[in-house]
C-alpha cells in the first residue's frame, strides 16, 4: 500500500497541470494490467489453483493507495487556503 501511495504522489507531483487527471490515468492502467494479468494466468492453465481474492485484494488497496496518494479525493487549493476556480472567458 506504501509503494501505491508513493507512486500516486509522484505522479501527481511530476504533472502538477492535470494531477487528478495522471493519477486517474495510471490507477486504470494499473488495474487493466493487473486484471489482464489474472485472466491470461487463468486461461494458460485453468485447472490450477490460483488465489483470486488475494488478486483482488491488491488490486484494490494498491488502486486506493494510489488514488489517496496522488490527492485524487482532495480539493486543489491556492496559496491563500481558499479553493481554485476556473472561469471560462
Amino acid at each position: 500500500m506504501f509503494s501505491g501511495v508513493a507512486a500516486g504522489w509522484l505522479i501527481a507531483r511530476l504533472h502538477r497541470q492535470n494531477p487528478k487527471a495522471m493519477v486517474l490515468a495510471y490507477v486504470a492502467y494499473f488495474a487493466g494490467i493487473q486484471i489482464l494479468r489474472m485472466v491470461l494466468e487463468l486461461v494458460t492453465d485453468p485447472f490450477r489453483y490460483y488465489p483470486f481474492a488475494s488478486y483482488i485484494a491488491f488490486i484494490l488497496m494498491m488502486t486506493v493507495g494510489i488514488l489517496l496518494g496522488g490527492g485524487f479525493f482532495t480539493n486543489r487549493r491556492d496559496e491563500s487556503g481558499s479553493t481554485m476556480t476556473v472561469l471560462s472567458r
